[in-house]
This record gives C-alpha cells, structure tokens and sequence, in this order.
C-alpha cells in the first residue's frame, strides 16, 4: 500500500511565518533587548523559531460548486539559547517558554504589569485563519556544548483553515 503525499500550502507558509514572528515578538515577557528570530541564534545566546517541515494541508474538502476549505498545521519549535552558570537561570528559562506556550494558547501569564492573556491570534491573508496554537511538548534541555551553551526548546503546532473559491477556467 503506497503512503500518501502530503501537500504544503506555499503561499500559506510564508503568510504564517511572517504572523507569527509578529506575535511572538508580541509576548509581553520579552524584554526590550530581546526579540525572537526566525531559524538563526547566534552561537551563545538568543531566542528563535524553527518551522518543522512548513505549512502541511491535512484536510482538503471541495464542494460541487467550487467552496474549497482547508485545514493546516505549522509545527514549529522555539528554542532559548544561553550560556547559564546556575540552576535559578535554567528554571527562568524553562518558565519562560512554559509560560510563552500557556499565551500561545490563550492561557492568562504572569507579567510585571499583572496577569496577561492572548485575546486573539493575527490577521493572515486570503481566507486564512489562525484556530488554535497548541504545545507538544513542554520547556525542556535540548543539548548543550562542550563550552556549557545550552538550547532549551518547546514544541508548539499552530492550526489554521483557509476557505476560498475555486476559479473554472472555461
């Protein structure tokens, strides 16, 4: 039995990307020296995100009069690099992407300015929509270095749905 190919949604990779560097840079436990890159840390320190093999179509229903709704995932993981020198730092670090993952899902977090929570998701484009961001799984030690560089890391898979007309070409 041949397994079946699962298809991307290109453009909605890109849509998706860009939406969501925006908000999480939105997360309102980032300092102002801070900020959350897409697929690039430097060698000792920073935060970024990594895409897990793009924007995957699961479900792909057309209707006889062209209504075409899709239905997709993101997964993607984000990673705090860092260089700690004691305990406390690897638990700041470890609640920091817990508590990055609980906003994602629209969970109340502790702030400086009192307990905030993500109200809605970004506006993406053609139809798209944003449903749910969920973790996979939670903050953990990813690796380290010889020289003590430590990636901590937490998976998260962002759903969306598109709906839109087919063109007939006739």
């Amino acid at each position: 039995m041949e397994k079946e190919q699962l298809k991307n949604d290109i453009e909605g990779q890109k849509a998706i990307t860009n939406a969501l560097m925006d908000l999480l840079n939105a997360y309102p436990v980032l300092k102002s020296t801070q900020s959350i890159d897409f697929s690039f840390l430097e060698e000792s320190k920073g935060i970024a995100f990594y895409a897990l093999g793009g924007a995957v179509i699961i479900s792909d229903k057309e209707s006889v009069t062209g209504n075409v709704e899709l239905k997709c995932q993101y997964p993607f993981t984000v990673v705090f690099r860092d260089k700690p020198v004691r305990e406390n730092r690897r638990i700041e670090i470890c609640t920091f992407l817990d508590n990055l993952g609980r906003w994602l899902e629209m969970q109340p977090i502790p702030t400086e300015d009192g307990m905030q929570q993500l109200t809605e998701y970004p506006e993406l484009t053609e139809g798209r929509k944003i449903t749910q961001i969920q973790r996979t799984t939670p903050a953990h030690l990813d690796g380290r270095t010889e020289a003590g560089v430590e990636n901590w890391i937490i998976g998260l898979n962002l759903l969306y749905e598109q709906e839109y007309e087919k063109e007939w070409i006739l």
